[in-house]
């Protein structure tokens, strides 16, 4: 399957361009260039869900924090209440944090994964310098 035009976070990337100098993580490249694998794929996304959920309750945290503070058109909840969330929500982050290491790279996964990107990388660069060559 060869990749088409695609956005990543509102960038517009164009289906042959090549991408090492825009992203410098393969692991970014790999998912724009459409090459992870199962267990790439797989622990890529277990990292961008342990990020995104401590970031969640991070923002959590500082809308009860706001609420407490009467920063919201909400009445402020009881403050035991509170505490108990934000204690919830730290313990939550904590457990998420040491985690973090276990969903590592394993080398197996992550070293074919790289040289099938920096193929490409090497592919998409001859294919733009041949395209540039023509039109002059």
């Amino acid at each position: 399957m060869t990749p088409g035009p695609i956005n990543h976070f509102g960038i517009h990337i164009d289906e042959d361009e090549a991408l090492a100098e825009r992203f410098p993580q393969a692991a970014v490249r790999a998912r724009l260039y459409r090459l992870e694998d199962d267990g790439a794929a797989d622990l890529a996304h277990r990292k961008r869900a342990a990020k995104d959920s401590i970031a969640t309750r991070r923002e959590l945290i500082r809308r009860i924090q706001d609420r407490q503070a009467g920063l919201t058109g909400h009445e402020p909840m009881p403050q035991e209440q509170a505490d108990r969330f934000i204690a919830g929500h730290l313990e939550a982050i904590r457990k998420l944090e040491e985690a973090k290491p276990e969903i590592g790279p394993a080398v197996n996964i992550i070293a074919p994964m790289t040289r099938r990107v920096a193929r490409e990388d090497r592919r998409r660069a001859r294919k733009s310098k041949a395209k540039t060559d023509k039109q002059t």
